[in-house]
């Protein structure tokens, strides 16, 4: 459940940098978010807005669903990290469509269980 969590978490945050429209019926769970990261700069996002936070650089997408930023950012120069940043983006953009169908998957299966459970029921 816990992986589940994490995954829904990755997912919204990822759909609200990408600017990918988010369901209706997910809410947001509060997550911990350090402000000193950026700095004096005060970002102000609403939902399905893009917007690069180049000072901190691209949030990675792991396989499990789990986020990372890249230690080395502020090291890169601009050309590294354009290059960086359009790798992560087309893998990231994979990763969620894998977990999104495997979520798609285990809803669809917990569906079939739970109406096996029903007709055993009756």
């Amino acid at each position: 459940m816990r992986c589940r969590t994490l995954l829904a978490v990755a997912l919204l945050l990822l759909a609200c940098l990408l600017g990918v429209a988010a369901d209706d019926h997910h809410e947001v769970p509060a997550v911990g978010w350090d402000p000193t990261l950026l700095g004096d700069e005060s970002i102000k996002l609403t939902l399905g807005e893009k917007k690069r936070l180049d000072s901190v650089g691209p949030l990675v997408i792991n396989k499990d669903g789990t986020t990372k930023r890249v230690t080395n950012w502020d090291k890169m120069t601009p050309i590294e990290r354009e290059g960086a940043y359009n790798r992560i983006t087309k893998r990231n953009r994979e990763r969620i469509a894998v977990l999104q169908k495997k979520i798609k998957e285990e809803e669809e299966a917990k569906q079939r269980r739970d109406g096996e459970s029903k007709a055993d029921g009756l």
